[in-house]
């Protein structure tokens, strides 16, 4: 990382939980959102926001880092 600082070099991942989409059937849901701290399936605009975010300029000091998208699935 020192070595390439200069050149704009980053390492970020997305750690993504259960997404629920219209077409997901309702016992789908259910089950996802009992896995979940909040208790709810996670949004295809939720995850694509901290994507957009983690690829745009915004996170200039941010480097080598995860970010979960998981509903608190992970912290349970």
């Amino acid at each position: 990382m020192a070595e390439n600082g200069g050149e704009s070099i980053i390492n970020m991942a997305s750690i993504l939980g259960s997404v629920g989409f219209p077409t997901s059937s309702a016992c789908v849901s259910a089950y996802g959102s009992a896995k979940h701290a909040l208790g709810c399936l996670g949004t295809p605009q939720e995850v694509s926001a901290l994507i957009c975010f983690l690829a745009s300029d915004a996170p200039s000091f941010i480097a080598g880092s995860y970010h979960a998208v998981d509903g608190g699935y992970v912290a349970q």
